[in-house]
């Protein structure tokens, strides 16, 4: 990932827990606070077929 990442943004390999919008700041799951300009979110998603049902 980090050859296709522009060169100013930082790319953060953490959960993000609470966000604050209202202070422009992030909670991680390491206990960061992260504050921010710009905030682009990308969730990981896991699929869990086994959870649907037929």
């Amino acid at each position: 990932m980090t050859a296709i990442i522009p060169a100013p943004a930082d790319w953060i390999k953490d959960k993000a827990i609470s966000f604050e919008p209202e202070n422009n700041t992030v909670i991680t799951a390491e206990n960061d606070t992260i504050t921010y300009d710009y905030l682009i979110v990308a969730p990981g998603l896991k699929l869990e077929t086994t959870l649907v049902e037929g």
